[in-house]
């Protein structure tokens, strides 16, 4: 308040005053409104949106103020203090952010009007069968790879995994070069899309071959300065032709892509389609045919066209060519990265497609189970459309390729090297056992050979056992080699196990009566000085110890005690000694 004194000459005066109302602080306002000719302004007939939650936001990142539209779409926010805003619009059910102003200056006592927000609609999430949009569905904007982007690459953070509301409404705003996951050079993006139960958003109807270039927008459905994928701001009717993308190139100063209303199966599980596989036969061997029968069923109420049937054969198997057909009708598929794969099917609503194969089992082919895969995705995005059905098939032995044989020969190891040199006969009639009770006989050479001992395990073989029979060895030899016999056998391939048997040297200890000690209570003392001897025999040379009592019957302890105290002086000899023992008397012969 400002207060005066006029005065004239003769001193009459008289006193007023001024008031000024001085305001230190800013108002913004603004209409939101939906922008259905993209021009960015309001025109007659564009929906005004009532109840659109106003954020304006300080620099430092705090809310200075918020308000909500009006019915007629419009808002005011008083009061603010002089400085920099940015205006931040979010839908009132979900909370996400509709879109923003970035810059707003207002200085102390301005009125900064006509902050309006033409909101260009991205799309509506849509249930394919109904038409109907979907609330409660996840939307994520990914890389190329899948990658969620980080928060910083929107307007709001709040755009990132938003959730629809009733009306199904989706937007991304994207801020090119706020991270290298969103550059401002051109990058593939993705929606992936996540119903209200958890389980992933799958489109009901066959994308269009993507991604979208939102540079040149070869399909803008409303030529003008935004890139509309469909010239209506709402979904189209069931069964009508619906065109939207998934995948996305975008860069810097691109229009912005509107429109783009995506259908989802909502009644499918994980995957609309149901593929089911089976094969001729549940086994096979190398050189076999195995035909495997694909069927893809459309349960849906919807047609998918532009969808590819992808077969995946097991290393080891390979498509016999000229031998595929779809109902019943001949059609090779492309073979791509190691795929069978049908592009372009097309399979109508409640119907099914019926594909045939054969498949040869190759020379390379190991035993064991193999697992042929076949599945439905997306010609455009590779996204799967089913589930993976599988068919196993056994791969059994080969007696020709995979069988292992066996040979081998008993000789006479003259040298005991256990090498077969010059001069050293084989042994005829010498029995080997296996450990799966297998008996084979060697011939007059000595030779034996065992047909398909084994199948081993393919890429790492397998071990195999063989012993000979030592009772079947002439009298006085002993097998000079390792016994039994371990070979590692490889599949399809001969394994050879050779053994020498030498003669032995026998050391005879031919004891009389006086075994017995005089009171016939154990071993005669005078022969624990000659055990010393023996045992010294022994060592020289590998033997054979036989010894032969002859004497009165009740000197079996007396004996006994003998052998005992042999062993016990060998101890841990060089080999193992073997000991044999006959009593003769007058009236019995025993021997041990």
């Amino acid at each position: 308040v400002v207060s005066y004194v006029v005065c004239d000459a003769q001193g009459n005066c008289d006193t007023a005053t001024v008031s000024f109302d001085v305001r230190t602080t800013a108002l913004i306002s603004g209409t939101v409104f939906e922008d259905r000719d993209h021009d960015g302004g309001l025109d007659a007939g564009e929906e005004r949106r009532a109840g659109v939650v106003v954020e304006v936001v300080a620099a430092d990142g705090t809310i200075a103020a918020t308000a909500a539209t009006n019915p007629d779409g419009t808002y005011t926010v008083n009061g603010l203090p002089s400085g920099t805003y940015r205006v931040v619009f979010r839908d009132p059910n979900t909370g996400s952010a509709i879109g923003s102003i970035p810059t707003v200056v207002a200085a102390a006592g301005a009125r900064v009007i006509g902050q309006d927000l033409p909101i260009d609609p991205s799309g509506v999430i849509y249930d394919a069968a109904t038409g109907a949009p979907l609330a409660g569905v996840r939307a994520t904007l990914t890389s190329s790879n899948g990658t969620p982007l980080p928060l910083s690459c929107f307007v709001d953070p709040s755009q990132q995994n938003q959730t629809t509301g009733t009306n199904g409404f989706y937007q991304f705003d994207i801020v090119p070069g706020a991270d290298a996951l969103c550059p401002v050079s051109e990058t593939q993006y993705e929606i992936a899309l996540v119903l209200p139960n958890g389980l992933p958003g799958v489109p009901g109807i066959s994308t269009v071959a993507g991604p979208l270039d939102a540079t040149t927008c070869a399909i803008d459905a409303v030529p003008g300065a935004t890139c509309e994928v469909s010239a209506s701001l709402n979904p189209p009717l069931p069964g009508t032709p619906a065109t939207f993308f998934t995948t996305f190139l975008l860069q810097g100063g691109d229009p912005n892509v509107v429109n783009n209303h995506i259908p989802v199966n909502v009644a499918a599980s994980a995957s609309p389609l149901t593929a089911t596989k089976t094969a001729s036969s549940g086994s096979a061997s190398i050189g076999s045919v195995i035909v495997y029968t694909i069927t893809v069923r459309n349960p849906q109420a919807v047609a998918f066209a532009n969808t590819d049937i992808v077969d995946v054969l097991p290393a080891g198997l390979k498509y016999a060519a000229n031998t595929a057909t779809v109902d019943g009708v001949a059609r090779e598929p492309a073979s791509i990265n190691g795929r069978l794969e049908w592009t372009g099917m097309s399979i109508p609503a409640g119907g099914t497609i019926t594909l045939k194969l054969g498949a040869v089992v190759g020379a390379g082919a190991q035993t064991g189970d193999y697992v042929n895969s076949a599945f439905a995705e997306s010609s455009a995005t590779a996204a799967a459309l089913s589930n993976v059905a599988q068919a196993t098939v056994r791969i059994q032995p080969d007696e020709v390729f995979d069988c292992s044989e066996v040979i081998g020969k008993v000789f006479k190891d003259l040298n005991s090297n256990g090498v077969q040199d010059d001069g050293e006969a084989g042994l005829p009639g010498i029995r080997l056992v296996t450990v799966q009770g297998l008996l084979v006989t060697t011939d007059e050479f000595g030779r034996y050979h065992i047909a398909c001992a084994a199948t081993p395990a393919p890429g790492i073989g397998s071990n195999f056992i063989v012993k000979v029979d030592e009772r079947t060895l002439p009298a006085g030899y002993r097998v000079a080699t390792e016994n039994p016999r371990v070979i590692r056998l490889t599949q399809g391939k001969m394994g050879e196990a050779n053994f020498g048997a030498a003669e032995q040297r026998v050391i005879r200890m031919d004891l009389s009566g006086d075994l017995l000690s005089e009171d016939g209570s154990g071993l005669n003392p005078e022969w624990h000085a000659k055990i010393d001897e023996v045992i010294r025999l022994l060592r020289e040379q590998e033997s054979r110890l036989s010894i032969t009592y002859y004497g009165q019957p009740g000197a079996a302890h007396a004996l006994a005690e003998l052998v005992a105290r042999i062993r016990e002086k060998w101890g841990d000899g060089p080999y193992d000694l073997k000991i044999d023992t006959q009593t003769l008397t007058a009236a019995v012969t025993e021997t041990k």
